[in-house]
C-alpha cells in the first residue's frame, strides 16, 4: 500500500517542453534589428549634440 501511494504522489512529466521561444520569420527578425539600429542612431545623434548644448549653457567639460 505504501509503494502505490508514493508512486501516485510523484508527478510524472509526460512531454518535455520543446521550445519556449516563438518561431519568427526572417522578415520580423530583420525589422527588429532595423528598429534597434534606428534607436542606436537616435541616441548617437543626441550624444553628439550634447557638446553644443553644454557650450550654449556655459558648462566647461574637461576631457
Amino acid at each position: 500500500m505504501s509503494e502505490s501511494s508514493t508512486a501516485d504522489a510523484t508527478p510524472v512529466a509526460t512531454e518535455p517542453k520543446k521550445d519556449l521561444l516563438p518561431a519568427l520569420p526572417s522578415s520580423t527578425i530583420f525589422l527588429i534589428n532595423f528598429g534597434f539600429l534606428g534607436v542606436q542612431m537616435a541616441f548617437q545623434l543626441q550624444s553628439t549634440n550634447m557638446g553644443r548644448i553644454f557650450q550654449t549653457i556655459g558648462l566647461i567639460l574637461i576631457t
